[in-house]
């Protein structure tokens, strides 16, 4: 597959195709060791705070379960700081990190349609008995603990999916466009992505596919709009209204938040719904869930089909 994606070179020679890809794999590899490390050393920190003759392993990882979205963000974050602060003359401008024209202009719409696409992919679950209401989760002697919680998730969210879109748009698919076509770029750009999130969190193959076919959407995004802004917001939006404020599972993570939805099993559900697990995705959360990956891959097909056209047409 790599011999011939250096064959659909844009204008340059396969050794400067080949050179792109071996700064882009060093890039990948200090980030997948960052995460490793950033990961054990919270882990570490947690198990240090927790320890003592009755606790047992399983208490540990609760407790790591419970900061494990916080602590991603957080090591996203810093490896972004610290990759701009080590290589000042390579990242110049702060505007090409965060502006307030990407945000006013790409990122709030982005964020607003994306929490629509949420509230309505719950809506119609309640609707057709894959999941069901439970309530708030604002109780008076744990609501301050809730949404603490619930806040620091929220800008572990935020953070996480900007900081990823940034890296991933920007430092590795854009810098595949200088060698390879777009589709190329894309499909690296994507395996990549849901490669990194396998060391971030604990995910089964149907989320790692989601996660393939969501950056091969927002890689498509990215191209049309020549910013990542947008697609970073729609991500943001969705994971916001499912995760903090619906409590829905999301990147392995089952942590209450405001309000309370919960995926019907196969034991519970209604008569009609025993393929809920194809709509809902089950205790696996909307990223475990085949309609969804179907409805990513649709969306994705028709807004390729440009870039395609485009590369032949070039070709």
């Amino acid at each position: 597959m790599i011999e011939q994606g250096l064959r659909e070179i844009r204008g340059s020679s396969p050794d400067r195709a080949r050179r792109v890809l071996s700064e882009i794999g060093i890039r990948l590899a200090a980030l997948a060791l960052w995460s490793l490390f950033f990961r054990l050393v919270a882990l570490t920190l947690v198990a240090s705070l927790l320890i003592s003759p009755e606790t047992r392993f399983a208490q540990i990882s609760d407790a790591f379960a419970s900061i494990e979205l916080i602590v991603a963000g957080l090591g996203m974050f810093l490896f972004v700081a610290l990759g701009r602060a080590l290589r000042p003359l390579s990242h110049p401008r702060l505007d090409d990190l965060i502006s307030t024209w990407r945000l006013e202009k790409k990122y709030l719409p982005g964020l607003a349609w994306g929490a629509l696409i949420g509230i309505l992919w719950t809506a119609s679950t309640l609707l057709g008995g894959t999941a069901e209401w439970v309530g708030t989760n604002l109780s008076y002697d744990e609501a301050a603990l809730t949404l603490t919680n619930t806040t620091l998730r929220t800008l572990a969210i935020l953070v996480l999916v900007w900081c990823d879109e940034h890296f991933f748009r920007v430092s590795i698919q854009g810098r595949l466009q200088r060698a390879l076509t777009a589709r190329w770029a894309i499909l690296a750009a994507a395996v990549a992505f849901s490669t990194l999130k396998l060391l971030q969190f604990e995910l089964g193959i149907s989320q790692w596919l989601t996660l393939f076919l969501l950056s091969c959407n927002l890689g498509a995004r990215s191209i049309k709009d020549g910013d990542f802004g947008k697609g970073a917001g729609l991500w943001s939006g969705f994971l916001l209204v499912i995760h903090p404020l619906l409590s829905l599972p999301v990147l392995g993570n089952d942590i209450q938040g405001i309000f309370m939805v919960k995926n019907m099993t196969p034991e519970t559900s209604l008569p009609h719904a025993d393929l809920h697990r194809w709509i809902s995705g089950g205790i696996g959360g909307p990223l475990s869930s085949p309609v969804l990956q179907l409805l990513l891959a649709l969306d994705t097909a028709i807004r390729w089909r440009k870039i395609f056209l485009g590369d032949k047409s070039r070709g």
